[in-house]
């Protein structure tokens, strides 16, 4: 997420597995029905630059999700 010019990464280890999940993630609600990432912006599978490295228990790289 862009915050001017400095950026802040979002993340929810074990969350998120698939492209389908990203779009059906509840972003806000509208007097009571829930608005999810795909009814506001288009999910694609794309390249960024890595920002870093991270690591949950054993494992010493996962994948991270950005926006």
């Amino acid at each position: 997420m862009n915050l001017g010019e400095q950026s802040a990464v979002v993340r929810g280890v074990g969350l998120i597995h698939s492209a389908d999940d990203i779009r059906h993630t509840m972003i806000a609600s509208n007097q009571g029905s829930p608005v999810v990432l795909s009814d506001v912006a288009e999910v694609t599978i794309g390249h960024l630059p890595r920002l870093g490295i991270a690591g949950y228990d054993e494992v010493d790289d996962i994948v991270q999700g950005s926006c």
